[in-house]
């Protein structure tokens, strides 16, 4: 899998936005910075993680709400 998974993942939707709730308040990013940011934190090193996505995209399933759910979890984290 490459340095660069979700932002390949994640071309066919690079000029969209998502709406992510951080500690409460709804922020609006763009899906292909969201993406690099999960890349470069190198947070997501699993094959396996990395293979569902593969899978779900494959079987047609929506796989932006699984990488919005994923980028929620990682921006409300504590990075201390």
């Amino acid at each position: 899998m490459s340095k660069t998974f979700f932002q390949d993942l994640m071309i066919p939707h690079k000029d969209e936005v998502l709406v992510i709730p951080v500690r409460g308040i709804n922020n609006i990013y763009n899906i292909s910075t969201l993406a690099r940011a999960i890349d470069e934190s190198e947070l997501v090193k699993s094959k396996e993680l990395k293979q569902m996505y593969l899978d779900l995209k494959e079987l047609g399933v929506d796989y932006k709400y699984f990488f919005k759910l994923l980028m929620i979890s990682y921006l409300n984290m504590d990075k201390e």
